[in-house]
C-alpha cells in the first residue's frame, strides 16, 4: 500500500507528515523514561494550521515496565488507538507485529517490533538529530 506523505516547513525543519484517519500527522519517536531497554514512546502530533501548532493526537504505544518484552519491541495501545494501528504502523513502514501481547485488566496489548520498520529508523533519527522539535510539539 503506497501511504500518502505531506512535507511542512516549520522554525526551520522538516516535518514529513503522514495520513492517519482523516488528518496529517508527525510520528514522534522517543523513550520512555522507566523500563528496561529504554522502551519505544511514540505519538502521533498533527499540524493544526489555523493554530500553527502541532496537536498531540494519540500516544501510540504503551508502557509496561514491570512485563517483559522482545528485543527492540513495545506494546501498542489499541484500546485508545483501535486494532487499526496495527495496520497503519506496519503499512506505513514502522515494523512488524510479533504476534505476542500482554494483558493488563481485562485488556490485551499487543506487542510490535519497530526496528524492522524502514520509517522508525528514519523518524527516529530525525527526532534524535533535532531536539529542537520539542519545543513545537510542546513535550
Amino acid at each position: 500500500m503506497i501511504m500518502a506523505k505531506k512535507v511542512i516547513k516549520v522554525g526551520g525543519c522538516k516535518f514529513i507528515l503522514l495520513r492517519w484517519r482523516d488528518k496529517w500527522v508527525f510520528p514522534l519517536i522517543s523513550y520512555y523514561l522507566s523500563g528496561k531497554d529504554s522502551p519505544i514512546y511514540f505519538a502521533l502530533f498533527s499540524w493544526n494550521l489555523k493554530e500553527g501548532k502541532f496537536v498531540r493526537e494519540t500516544t501510540v504505544t504503551i508502557n509496561f515496565p514491570k512485563k517483559p518484552r522482545g528485543f527492540c519491541c513495545q506494546f501498542v495501545d489499541t484500546q485508545n488507538n483501535g486494532s487499526s494501528i496495527i495496520d497503519w504502523l506496519v503499512d506505513n513502514g514502522f515494523g512488524l507485529e510479533t504476534k505476542r501481547s500482554v494483558t493488563s485488566g481485562l485488556t490485551s496489548y499487543p506487542e510490535f517490533y519497530f526496528v524492522g520498520g524502514v520509517n522508525f529508523h528514519k523518524y527516529r533519527r530525525f527526532c534524535d538529530d533535532h531536539p529542537e522539535i520539542s519545543k513545537f510539539l510542546r513535550i
